[in-house]
């Protein structure tokens, strides 16, 4: 019997196991699902954090990286070295690099503070959508605020510098991109720059904010199943 896919979920900023909870009880019944939590090293850059997550990708059975906005350049990395098993990589709401200017870029490590207590109005306006309800939106409130104010601000540091649009172009493995409509964070032209470095690359639109698997688990689920079921068949 084929071992069944793995799917290994590289998270947000907020760098948690918590915010992955909704999407991995909706991809169990599917999949073998692996959530990384990012470590608390000084060191968060992409570059940093895909050398240390290496170690724990499935060895013995394939698996796709599933990377979550700030999670996509860390499994754009980790593909482009090929590592043995992986099957594909699925990008959510993500980006190659930081899509705001250099100025505003270098801005953004001072919103570490604020990141770590989101009113509620703010998380349902950027993140879950104004129909959220009350118990995801504390979910995310709960995640941020677990993190430091320096792990944030290293995060957001590593955000401002990302670029990994070598690793992109080197990764060989089948894409798929899930995009959210209604995304008030991420602005469309960072998948428009993926689009345009990689003409083939399938993208499906989700009505949904930009914590689509959290939002929309089993409705990002079904893109997922459907399109690496027809991505097998064309293999």
């Amino acid at each position: 019997m084929t071992a069944p896919t793995t799917l290994v979920l590289l998270p947000g900023l907020d760098g948690s196991l918590e915010l992955a909870q909704p999407f991995v009880r909706a991809a169990a019944q599917h999949f073998s699902v692996r959530t990384v939590a990012y470590d608390i090293e000084p060191d968060q850059s992409q570059v940093g954090l895909a050398q240390r997550i290496a170690g724990q990708l499935p060895s013995d059975q394939p698996f796709v990286l599933v990377g979550e906005s700030f999670g996509g350049p860390i499994a754009l990395r980790l593909a482009a070295a090929a590592p043995k098993g992986l099957q594909a990589v699925v990008l959510v709401n993500s980006f190659l690099r930081v899509p705001v200017g250099w100025a505003q870029a270098r801005a953004l490590a001072a919103l570490a503070p604020a990141l770590r207590r989101p009113p509620a109005w703010v998380v349902r306006k950027l993140m879950v959508g104004n129909d959220a309800s009350d118990v995801l939106v504390s979910s995310v409130q709960r995640a941020f605020a677990a993190q430091s104010n320096a792990v944030l601000q290293a995060r957001l540091q590593a955000l401002a510098r990302c670029d990994e649009t070598q690793s992109y172009l080197r990764c060989m493995a089948p894409m798929f991109y899930l995009r959210s409509r209604a995304d008030r964070l991420l602005p469309e032209r960072a998948l428009s720059l993926l689009e345009y470095l990689r003409p083939g690359l399938v993208v499906e639109h989700i009505d949904a904010p930009h914590l689509l698997l959290q939002a929309r688990p089993e409705a990002a689920l079904a893109c997922l199943r459907g399109w690496l079921l027809e991505d097998k068949g064309r293999a």
